[in-house]
């Protein structure tokens, strides 16, 4: 607890992140997540029996980052997010860096917030502190596959045995089939002749029906005109019987 505008409140717990802001003859200038500012007594950072102040030198590295780096003395292992992108690989290059004394710091708000999000929605099943080191150790023992080189080789092999049993497969139904109904053949040609002479009369269909309905309408005007003529409505005029005589010749004068 510090006191901030005249009142005594916190500025952070185990597994805050603090940012400093600066330091005086009185103490460290700190900042929450929150925006929070105050200043906190040396005393405060000091060992109650031997006065030893609880701060020291350090440098900060990712964890891939610390790869093949080894430090001496003490080394912390800050986890601010909880072991969400925790995994064995991860969690061995991080815990073998230091020689000495080594420190696992986690957040426990973070792994908390992780179990929650497994619950079923409205679950009120109480989180105990079993449940969130059950967490910790699955995260920190998990081990990704990583894809090979030699993976895409492996599918691409495994793709085409695939498509070989497939294909192998498909012929055989074939044959049981023809075995089975030697005449599939034709009738499966038959059909798809039908089909087609159905679909070219279906895009035919506009142009046969104007071609029967002029039809139509000349067998109506042709039995039209018929009745006509049967009726007499329209005289027909009669062939002469006459068979043309060629006119006399007269004959040429005698000479003298």
């Amino acid at each position: 607890m510090v006191e901030i505008d005249g009142r005594q409140r916190s500025i952070g717990n185990n597994g805050d992140i603090i940012e400093v802001l600066g330091q005086s003859d009185q103490g460290l200038h700190l900042r929450n997540a929150q925006g929070l500012a105050a200043e906190v007594p040396w005393n405060r950072l000091a060992d109650k029996n031997t006065g030893r102040l609880l701060l020291g030198f350090g440098r900060v590295f990712t964890i891939d980052a610390a790869q093949g780096m080894s430090t001496k003395g003490e080394h912390i292992k800050a986890m601010a997010h909880g072991t969400g992108s925790a995994s064995a690989f991860k969690t061995y290059t991080a815990e073998s860096r230091a020689t000495g004394q080594t420190y696992t710091m986690i957040s426990k708000a973070a792994v908390y917030g992780a179990v929650q999000r497994t619950l079923a929605l409205g679950d009120a099943t109480p989180i105990t502190d079993e449940d969130l080191w059950r967490r910790v150790a699955k995260d920190a023992s998990a081990k990704p596959y990583k894809a090979l080189t030699i993976d895409l080789l492996a599918k691409a092999k495994a793709g085409r045995e695939k498509a070989v049993d497939a294909g192998l497969g498909s012929h055989h139904r074939l044959e049981k089939t023809l075995l089975a109904k030697p005449t599939l053949g034709n009738e499966i040609k038959v059909t798809f002749e039908a089909g087609g002479a159905r679909e070219t009369l279906n895009r035919q269909r506009e142009l046969l029906d104007s071609l029967l309905q002029r039809a139509a309408a000349a067998l109506i005007e042709l039995t039209r005109t018929l009745a006509d003529h049967m009726a007499g409505r329209r005289p027909t005029p009669k062939p002469s019987l006459e068979i043309p005589v060629p006119a006399p010749q007269e004959a040429p004068a005698a000479r003298p």
